[in-house]
């Protein structure tokens, strides 16, 4: 082989690294666990604590981290960029009517953190857990109905919203931006 061929193999390397991980870190996902809405449930139980693993993530994530334009750790509100706006307003669950929502998953690198519901903004439903309701160009990821204990913790557990690798993972990324 000779140089230049060399040369071109390494620069098309480089360009596969960079697209391959240009879109992981931060990321939203649906996820393939049941609306719990549509179950019967007993009223001291937590309806809405989605625990998604791995392979409970559909297909590619709906928000990637390039569509994120800043994340407010302390008020848990996601600022998205023109192209996080577009992609959530064309999904067919963000139209009015569709009340009952969906399961998602906030992810970093490909591994979910928590579980939680998106609502159409006109829906009324609500839960005991992580939810959502998209509104122009921000996620406020709200903590549901669930009542603090003297511990310090919430009834259904820890508020999963302020994971520390979530915190993490933000630091470094606006120290490398």
């Amino acid at each position: 082989m000779n140089k230049v061929n060399i040369l071109l193999l390494i620069c098309m390397f480089g360009f596969f690294i960079e697209s391959f991980c240009q879109n992981e870190g931060l990321e939203i996902y649906l996820t393939n666990l049941d609306n719990p809405f549509n179950r019967e449930y007993k009223s001291n139980e937590c309806v809405c604590c989605l625990e998604p693993k791995p392979n409970n993530l559909i297909g590619e994530p709906i928000l990637l981290d390039s569509d994120i334009e800043s994340f407010n750790w302390s008020k848990q509100i996601i600022y998205l960029n023109e192209s996080g706006l577009k992609k959530i307003t064309e999904f067919d669950f963000m139209k009015p009517g569709r009340l009952p929502g969906v399961p998602a998953a906030i992810t970093l690198f490909k591994i979910p953190i928590y579980g939680f519901m998106i609502y159409p903004y006109d829906s009324s439903y609500g839960c005991d857990r992580v939810f959502t309701r998209f509104n122009s160009k921000e996620i406020i990821l709200r903590f549901g109905s669930g009542k603090k204990s003297t511990e310090g913790e919430w009834r259904y557990g820890l508020d999963p919203r302020f994971d520390k690798r979530i915190k993490h993972y933000l630091d470094n990324r606006s120290s490398n931006n």
